[in-house]
């Protein structure tokens, strides 16, 4: 018998911390939840903010938008996406690096 995977529920989308020099490029969009079973975590599906219901190509710069727009797309979609992501393909001068699994308990392991 195969035990599903549990469905860690999301944390509501808090932009407070987001450093201005990001918020500052236009390289963002509203994102949508999908559960992947396979994987046994959620995707993030990219959204346009001027047309939330089509994708985002993470490919094509200029339909990128500005946090604010993102924001608005966000705030207007009421419970439609769970959050904002920042575009990270092509060169922009920033580094990020994804740690999945890195904080248990409310505390990040020391690794």
């Amino acid at each position: 018998m195969i035990t599903p995977t549990v469905r860690k529920p999301l944390l509501p989308f808090d932009g407070s911390k987001i450093p201005e020099a990001l918020k500052a490029q236009k390289r963002w969009a509203p994102w949508r939840a999908e559960w992947n079973e396979k994987r046994g975590k959620w995707d993030k599906i990219p959204h346009r903010a001027d047309s939330p219901d089509y994708g985002l190509s993470t490919a094509k710069p200029e339909r990128w938008f500005s946090y604010d727009d993102a924001l608005a797309a966000f705030v207007k979609g009421s419970g439609r996406f769970a959050g904002l992501g920042y575009v990270m393909t092509q060169p922009h001068g920033h580094v990020g690096t994804d740690l999945d699994g890195c904080v248990k308990d409310g505390v990040i392991d020391p690794w």
